[in-house]
């Protein structure tokens, strides 16, 4: 059985592993809170009995051949909004020709609908994702963290 010690060692090298050198970095900038629904990691450990956790934006992480462990990649959420924003990842790939919104493209998509008062299926063309995407886009329903 590990002591507190070394558990907490062989979590540092493996966040290390999965996240690069500057994971801890991350966590600091995040204010160790879940940027999309702002759980605290004090609320994280009393409600799943484990730490917050670090998410790749852009998908290039744990089963990626060519990771991207660059601070402005990396993003801290809970448990239950990782999931959320997994989940919405594999759909857009499964069923959009492997299309990946990424936070420059959200912001992009919230000017178009902004400015150019375009229409939800216009923008959605414009993408590759369905209709209900860019609705839950702009009303912030998904991918609310992005400013």
């Amino acid at each position: 059985m590990l002591t507190e010690k070394e558990k907490r060692k062989k979590m540092e090298y493996r966040r290390k592993l999965l996240f690069g050198n500057d994971w801890k970095k991350v966590f600091e900038r995040d204010n160790y809170t879940c940027q999309r629904c702002g759980m605290t990691n004090k609320e994280h450990i009393k409600k799943w009995g484990r730490h917050i956790s670090l998410h790749h934006i852009d998908g290039k992480g744990k089963n990626a051949k060519e990771k991207n462990n660059s601070m402005n990649n990396l993003i801290t959420f809970c448990i239950s909004c990782h999931g959320v924003i997994d989940t919405h990842r594999i759909v857009l790939k499964g069923t959009h020709n492997n299309v990946k919104l990424t936070p420059d493209k959200i912001r992009e998509i919230r000017k178009l609908r902004n400015d150019k008062h375009l229409i939800y299926s216009a923008i959605s063309k414009m993408y590759g994702v369905c209709n209900t995407t860019i609705i839950y886009i702009i009303n912030g329903r998904s991918w609310s963290w992005v400013k």
